[in-house]
């Protein structure tokens, strides 16, 4: 791929992989490929597949992480090249049956094809680099295969066996993997200052036994102890990999976040294990937004017992009448409005640009979602959740746990542990069954 295909300002680069779930190959390939698009153009320029927020993007300021279906939405994003790098993109399982179409329906390929839609594909510069093709079982899904491989302007392959599968295509070449050389090199560089070794653990699937894998690592990382090395275990997405975090942690051993200095602590244990160590007392805030104001007030009252602050937090362009009360630990967001003699309660979530008008009452753990409209006089229970834009009219009373679509409106009252949506609003189920 020469200079004059990547360095096109006008044009944002997609690079296309399974990155940021704490797939630690993938991810250094990844920070290799960043590394060289970046030296040509703005990072902002780039976007890559994987969680929002997660530590790539801390990594390297200006990306942007995203899902794939989210990047090729019509209008999302001007992307008009694709870099397809990394392992577990291109196989498929064996057909269960004749509805796969001889392995076409479970082949990743189909659902790259699928991801940008074949019209936007012609109109795009796609690459593939240092990927693996298979294995591949069934006819649609070999054909489907080379067929997405012959869009790809040039195509490195890891393997002899994914570039023998790809012969029939004239520009595909064997390359090594850059990350083994990162790995390497790393490695030389740390071995240099001090024997530090971190293991980079995750919530493996597909029946593995996972508590026998932790057992080995544990049995390793002993050894290595007994010799002067200090060994951590790392959890890239302590969100995903609870099971793991859960088996360490009962085993005494320490799981590290990939942040300097923040430690991954889990359940009520994990809690206890931090506070004991802890002299001063410490404020709080618990970001659980959606339909969680019921876990929201639940952990907040179980901190608050342990003598933790609730805190709020109200952004500086939030309009709030000074005669409005709000409850404890309230979080107001960009935008928002909350009107005169309103009663906000506790841990309740107002987000952007949400709409409170006068006297209306609020239970603790509601949330009023982004853009959302109350008139006036309108009481809502405890816990209850109203999505982004939805409007209520004056003087409506909505139950306990209820939740209303995004988009609604509102026109009668609404009994408790309802789900609601549509324009009127009509019962379509209850939260409580």
């Amino acid at each position: 791929m020469s200079n004059n295909d990547i360095a096109d300002n006008q044009r944002e680069i997609a690079i296309i992989g399974y990155y940021g779930w704490g797939n630690f190959g993938d991810d250094l390939l990844a920070s290799y490929v960043i590394g060289q698009v970046s030296s040509l153009i703005s990072p902002d320029k780039i976007i890559i597949t994987g969680p929002e927020g997660n530590y790539l993007e801390r990594w390297f300021p200006g990306i942007r992480c995203k899902a794939g279906k989210d990047i090729f939405l019509s209008g999302s994003y001007p992307v008009r090249k694709i870099i397809f790098g990394g392992g577990g993109q291109f196989f498929a399982f064996p057909p269960s049956n004749i509805l796969n179409l001889w392995g076409l329906l479970k082949c990743k390929a189909y659902g790259r094809w699928r991801m940008i839609g074949f019209s936007n594909y012609r109109r795009l510069s796609a690459y593939a680099f240092c990927v693996g093709v298979g294995p591949l079982e069934g006819v649609g899904a070999k054909w489907m295969t080379r067929k997405f491989f012959q869009q790809c302007e040039q195509i490195s392959v890891r393997d002899a066996i994914s570039k023998n599968f790809l012969s029939c295509n004239e520009n595909v070449r064997l390359a090594a993997d850059p990350s083994i050389g990162l790995s390497i090199k790393s490695s030389s560089i740390g071995q240099q200052k001090s024997k530090i070794l971190g293991v980079v653990v995750r919530d493996w699937s597909q029946g593995l036994n996972v508590s026998g894998i932790i057992k080995s690592l544990r049995s390793a990382a002993q050894v290595l102890r007994n010799r002067g090395w200090k060994v951590n275990f790392i959890s890239f997405q302590p969100k995903y990999d609870k099971n793991v975090i859960q088996i360490l942690l009962d085993n005494d051993e320490n799981v590290k976040s990939p942040f300097p200095g923040i430690q991954v602590y889990f359940k009520e244990s994990g809690f206890l294990k931090w506070y004991s160590d802890k002299v001063q007392n410490y404020c709080f805030i618990v970001a659980i937004g959606g339909s969680k104001g019921k876990d929201r007030v639940s952990i907040s009252n179980y901190l608050v017992e342990n003598n933790l602050i609730p805190i709020s937090a109200i952004n500086q362009s939030a309009n709030i009448a000074k005669n409005a009360k709000l409850g404890n630990g309230v979080q107001i967001m960009m935008g928002a409005s909350i009107a005169a003699k309103c009663l906000i309660g506790n841990y309740v979530i107002v987000n952007t640009s949400a709409s409170i008008d006068h006297e209306c009452k609020i239970g603790d753990g509601c949330h009023i979602g982004p853009g959302a409209i109350l008139a006036g006089g309108i009481t809502i229970d405890r816990y209850t959740f109203i999505g982004a834009g939805s409007v209520i009219l004056p003087n409506i009373k909505i139950g306990k746990e209820c939740i209303v679509g995004a988009g609604s409106i509102v026109t009668k009252d609404i009994p408790n542990f309802s789900i609601v949506y549509g324009n009127p609003a009509k019962n379509n189920g209850k939260t409580n069954e």
